[in-house]
């Protein structure tokens, strides 16, 4: 009898978790690392596509909008794709440079410092991303963690 006949019906077997051997901390499916690539080099195209006055005809409140995306997502989706790669370090450098302008890049941090155990970090750049004047400003005061 198989593997498979031997388990009780309705129990999910949960598949092993694939590990990168380098770093040893986990990596998500090919599937989603193809995908974050795909995302990456999008994200790249349009920004090289919209250097040319992105600002004009914009009032102020769009400029600092647009400022803060354009200056943090590239990063941010290099970061989620290393993430991704399991490159934790590097993933956590990246969102680190956008911390203080990205909401995305604090709750994401956070995330990844609970699955490390790291739950005074993760409270500390929550904390810092609340206190962020930058993000209060393009965020109208509002606190939007679901980007």
């Amino acid at each position: 009898m198989s593997e498979e006949g031997t388990l009780k019906l309705g129990k999910k077997v949960a598949k092993p978790k694939r590990i990168n051997s380098k770093t040893g901390y986990p990596m998500s499916t090919d599937k989603q690392i193809k995908n974050a690539t795909e995302q990456l080099k999008l994200t790249r195209k349009f920004l090289k596509n919209n250097q040319t006055n992105p600002y004009k005809s914009r009032n102020s409140q769009e400029k600092i909008e647009d400022w803060c995306w354009n200056n943090s997502a590239e990063k941010m989706d290099n970061a989620d794709l290393e993430y991704k790669k399991g490159e934790w370090d590097k993933a956590e450098k990246l969102w680190l440079a956008c911390v203080a302008i990205n909401y995305r890049a604090a709750n994401r941090l956070r995330i990844m410092y609970q699955k490390e155990h790291r739950f005074n970090d993760a409270v500390q750049i929550i904390n810092f991303a609340i206190d962020s004047p930058v993000l209060r400003k393009v965020n109208n005061g509002l606190l939007c963690y679901g980007f």
